[in-house]
């Protein structure tokens, strides 16, 4: 259930408002292939940019590769939206994260982009400018649709890249309704490969060989004096072999104690690798 708070941004001399919606989020999401090359051309003289802008849900929001509900379109932020409890979807890292001693709350972008945050000043009031920003680099080319023209067309870099971030809240508490899937199967594999299946478990027996007598250059007990000298050396090399086994378990045990135990971690991200968090304030030009 969504629930929607107003808020209000005051300049000298003009008002702006805008939502806070805050969604549940159930399970970690995972886009479809392509959402992350899902982007549309503007050019500089639609907003001043140099060379353009490629820009994820431009005019209209692509419900398919976003969590359920995600409304953000453009560069402004007119409505926040945050899910909480959330956590970053597949691919998706956490670019920007302010910790609170209840709540966690983290801004999530593609692994490979940097979030930018801008408060723009003009005629008609304050804009809040947010996004996910990368270059597509001159050595590189996409396909996406010209919103001018509305044709596909190619774009070859050096072009700014700008996607939607998506805000997260979580407590401590709600990491287990998106780490719980994962380590059940997790160990439920560990599980499987350690009981054995009763119809396929063989128990083989053997029994001793029934002793022979050698008479012939015998003692009186039965065996020669070369099998008794056979005998004891074997009995001998046994028992090294039985010895050097009980040392390496007595080190093996001891080497196992010694071993740290390690408490699994868990992130306030999905995917990817760990990255030093930043609140960038570069910004191409307006």
């Amino acid at each position: 259930m969504a629930s929607s708070t107003p808020v209000v941004a005051t300049t000298t001399s003009v008002v702006n408002t805008y939502t806070i919606t805050t969604l549940a989020m159930s399970t970690v999401y995972t886009p479809p292939a392509g959402c992350s090359n899902s982007f549309t051309y503007e050019d500089q003289l639609a907003n001043n940019v140099k060379n353009g802008l490629l820009i994820q849900n431009d005019a209209a929001p692509m419900a398919s590769c976003f969590p359920s509900g995600f409304t953000h379109t453009g560069r402004i932020i007119e409505t926040d939206l945050v899910y909480s409890p959330g956590w970053c979807p597949v691919g998706y890292t956490s670019a920007n994260m302010i910790i609170s001693e209840a709540v966690t709350t983290a801004i999530c972008c593609y692994s490979s982009f940097t979030y930018y945050t801008e408060l723009v000043y003009q005629a008609d009031g304050s804009w809040t400018y947010a996004g996910c920003l990368s270059n597509l680099p001159s050595s590189s080319s996409i396909i996406v649709t010209d919103r001018e023209s509305d044709i596909s067309t190619q774009i070859t870099g050096p072009v700014t890249m700008w996607a939607q971030p998506i805000k997260i809240e979580l407590q401590s508490s709600d990491s287990s309704l998106f780490v719980s899937a994962s380590t059940t199967s997790t160990t439920s594999a560990a599980i499987n490969t350690t009981i054995a299946d009763p119809a396929s478990s063989i128990s083989a027996t053997t029994s001793a060989p029934a002793a022979s007598s050698i008479t012939s250059g015998g003692s009186a007990n039965g065996i020669s004096s070369s099998a008794e000298i056979g005998i004891g050396v074997g009995v001998g090399v046994l028992a090294a072999f039985i010895l050097a086994g009980v040392c390496y378990l007595i080190l093996r045990h001891r080497k196992t104690r010694r071993s740290p135990n390690l408490s699994v971690q868990y992130p306030y991200y999905y995917g990817g690798e760990v990255r030093g968090l930043c609140w960038c304030q570069r910004s191409p030009a307006q």
